[in-house]
């Protein structure tokens, strides 16, 4: 047996991944962290893939508290915050809640919501007495403020970290894939995970249902498409598809992932639903296909033969290794750019 944060685990139980949903890396401390979404915990690796803990009881529940006996439903999102890398906030996204874990106390706390699905027309309240509703993905901006896509609600909303008063930032709430300079005529579908660039400034959205990749100015309010949909009708949730191409051309099939990559100007997207991980050239507006086939399975190997079962999300383990999350082959897998290589990280 391992005791784990004070919670023992046998070592079977430590690799037993259930349909994972979000990962955060501490490239400075060189630790991984999952959330396994339905085993209802974050677990925490080391760079080479070693457990090393996990946070929660792994019982459903809403309960603040110690690293070992607090309690998760069906986490996703993470987001590990830069300037204190002893702080991780997580989308509790069945708990219709936003949580943060504070490593050093050891303590785990709900920043925002109650366990009960809220209206979106509520807002601007703070703590347990704001209620969200399936918050899915979340980043910090530059002011560090907690922004997080409200999946159910099409919107995005700004937490602050140090009040914990939340507010519509921008969606009107309709589903679809408008663009827009007023924040709050701009509509989502779905909006799952986001990524912001290096500035902290431009937010990128993966938007499943229009299966479109958004980008977000945060400072000046401006909403636009970068890829996939339709670009005459921004109701039509229907134009999906799997072609690589420039622009509103390209077509992606419900994407639920996004991440910045500084060192090559670009957005990797797990286009979920295509099983493929592609990569999108921010300067060109060009979006190809990185690893794989587009069949849904288990496979190893070169990027254009190895396969997936609905990838989610992705985090970079540094300049050349990518991790992704495989949720439905309940595993983590890692891409290589230099040699094009997929292997099953954990």
């Amino acid at each position: 047996m391992n005791s784990v944060e004070g919670v023992d685990v046998g070592e079977d139980e430590e690799k037993m991944l259930r349909y994972p949903g979000g990962i955060a890396v501490d490239n400075e401390g060189g630790f991984i962290y999952i959330a396994d979404s339905g085993n209802h915990r974050i677990i925490k690796l080391d760079s080479e893939g070693k457990f090393l803990g996990q946070i929660g009881s792994g019982k459903k529940g809403l309960l603040d508290g110690d690293l070992s006996s607090s309690e998760f439903n069906f986490p996703q999102g993470l987001c590990l915050d830069r300037s204190d890398r002893s702080i991780l906030y997580l989308c509790d996204t069945y708990n219709h809640a936003v949580r943060r874990i504070n490593l050093n106390d050891q303590k785990v706390e709900t920043l925002v919501g109650n366990g009960s699905k809220g209206s979106s027309l509520s807002e601007g309240k703070s703590g347990r007495e704001q209620q969200i509703a399936l918050p899915w993905g979340c980043d910090l901006d530059f002011e560090g403020n907690l922004v997080v896509s409200m999946s159910v609600w099409h919107q995005l909303w700004s937490i602050n970290t140090r009040t914990g008063v939340a507010y519509r930032l921008f969606g009107s709430g309709m589903e679809a894939c408008r663009d827009s300079d007023k924040e709050k005529v701009a509509a989502f579908a779905q909006p799952s995970f986001v990524s912001f660039d290096s500035d902290r400034r431009i937010l990128y959205v993966a938007d499943a249902e229009s299966s479109t990749i958004r980008k977000v100015d945060v400072k000046n309010k401006i909403v636009e498409t970068l890829v996939g949909g339709d670009p005459n009708n921004y109701f039509n949730l229907n134009a999906f598809g799997d072609l690589d191409g420039v622009g509103r051309n390209a077509k992606l099939q419900h994407p639920l992932g996004v991440k910045f990559v500084p060192s090559r100007n670009s957005l990797l997207v797990a286009d979920t639903y295509n099983n493929k991980i592609k990569e999108l050239d921010l300067l060109s507006n060009s979006l190809k296909s990185l690893c794989g086939t587009g069949r849904s399975g288990e496979v190893d190997g070169d990027a254009s033969e190895c396969q997936f079962n609905e990838p989610s999300v992705i985090d970079l383990l540094d300049e050349e290794r990518v991790l992704i999350v495989d949720t439905n082959n309940h595993r983590i897998r890692e891409y290589q750019f230099k040699s094009g290589q997929v292997s099953t990280f954990f």
